[in-house]
């Protein structure tokens, strides 16, 4: 590749579609940007809430050659999955290598309505005009492994409470193995306690109580 051809960016921005909140990143430091703009040099990154698209595991023969692949797992979806025929979804897909099958390759493929990804990155597009790389919220933990926080080996099981999602993910030896979407978001626990106090409190005050009070003592 030539010099003129190679990219090179001066900073990350990432992005929080749901919040509308950005952070960018410039040699490891990292700030909040309450007026994120465009520059040709940037690299934007998001996520997509697990409510947001479907996953599952989809097994294609061995004998189908890479170029085919994609229009395989894509075929496959629509037929296994009962996805909407006049629905053109985006399928990305990764492959999965602790399965054993001397007749297939296994896959796990994340299936959304691109009238959702429109919806969910609009405000962000007028913005930034472009996002560089849109990633399920479940795969972002593997970075937890590249940047060495957590142990590379064995099998480990992550709760990601958000405000408006919730998921549990395991993680086998580094590679990603399962996912499910829970129904315990902030935003659902705050209505329960209000429902269950019997007063409706400010979300604010809730996050403050359970972030920092003693649950198992405490009188308030």
């Amino acid at each position: 590749m030539s010099e003129k051809e190679q990219l090179s960016f001066t900073n990350v921005i990432s992005v929080n579609p749901y919040k509308s909140t950005y952070v960018s990143s410039v040699s490891s430091f990292l700030n909040e940007t309450a007026s994120p703009v465009y520059t040709k040099d940037q690299y934007s990154i998001s996520y997509l809430n697990t409510k947001d698209f479907i996953n599952s595991h989809i097994s294609i023969s061995k004998n189908i050659p890479d170029e085919d692949l994609y229009d395989a797992i894509f075929n496959k979806a629509y037929d296994e999955l009962g996805l909407d025929q006049a629905v053109t979804y985006h399928i990305q897909y990764i492959e999965m290598f602790n399965k054993l099958d001397e007749n297939n390759r296994d896959f796990h493929v994340f299936i959304i309505d691109p009238i959702i990804v429109e919806d969910t990155f609009k405000s962000t597009i007028e913005k930034i005009k472009y996002i560089d790389y849109i990633i399920p919220s479940p795969l972002l933990i593997k970075s937890l492994y590249s940047k060495d926080i957590i142990e590379d080996g064995g099998v480990h099981c992550f709760l990601y409470f958000q405000e408006n999602d919730t998921f549990i993910a395991i993680y086998d030896e580094k590679d990603f193995v399962y996912m499910k979407s829970l129904n315990y978001s902030f935003l659902q626990m705050h209505d329960r306690f209000c429902e269950i106090f019997g007063e409706r409190i400010e979300y604010e005050d809730f996050i403050n109580f359970i972030s920092n009070e003693n649950l198992k003592v405490t009188s308030k």
